[in-house]
C-alpha cells in the first residue's frame, strides 16, 4: 500500500513540475514581448549596425531607428536607399504621434515623386502599432 501511495505522490509532483514549467515559459514570453517593443517619443536617431547589403541589412531597432528612416526618405531625392537592405528587429509602437509615411510624401506630408524608398525592408514578423497619419484628403 505505501509504494502505490509513493507512486501517486511521485506521479502528482511530475504533473506539478511539468505545469509550473508551462507557466514560467508563458510568463516569459509575456514579459519577452513587452521587453521587445519600441515606444516612440518624437525622436529620430540613425541605426547603428548593419551595413546595408543583403546579407549585412541596416537593422532598426526602434522607433527612433525607423522614424529616421522616414526622415531620411522624406528629405531625399528619387529613390532613397536604392538596393540597401533593412531588417526590423523590435515591435514598434508609434505612440499615435502624428508619422509622416516613408516615401512618397514630402516634409509637409503632401505627395511627392522625388521621396520614395526603394530600399528593402525585412518587417521579421514584427509588428508597427498605434500610426496616427494626417488626412490629406487624397
Amino acid at each position: 500500500m505505501n509504494k502505490t501511495k509513493n507512486i501517486c505522490i511521485v506521479r502528482r509532483l511530475e504533473k506539478n513540475v511539468e505545469l509550473i514549467g508551462i507557466f514560467l515559459i508563458l510568463v516569459s514570453s509575456f514579459l519577452n514581448t513587452f521587453a521587445q517593443t519600441s515606444t516612440w517619443d518624437g525622436s529620430a536617431s540613425p541605426w547603428k549596425n548593419g551595413s546595408g547589403s543583403e546579407n549585412d541589412p541596416y537593422l532598426i531597432e526602434s522607433a527612433a531607428n525607423l522614424a529616421y528612416l522616414s526622415q531620411q526618405v522624406v528629405i531625399g531625392q528619387y529613390f532613397v536607399f536604392q538596393g540597401q537592405y533593412f531588417k526590423l528587429t523590435t515591435n514598434i509602437n508609434l505612440n499615435n504621434i502624428e508619422w509622416i509615411p516613408i516615401g512618397g510624401r514630402n516634409m509637409q506630408g503632401q505627395e511627392s515623386y522625388n521621396n520614395q524608398f526603394a530600399g528593402n525592408f525585412d518587417g521579421n514578423n514584427k509588428t508597427i502599432s498605434n500610426i496616427k497619419v494626417r488626412n490629406l484628403g487624397i
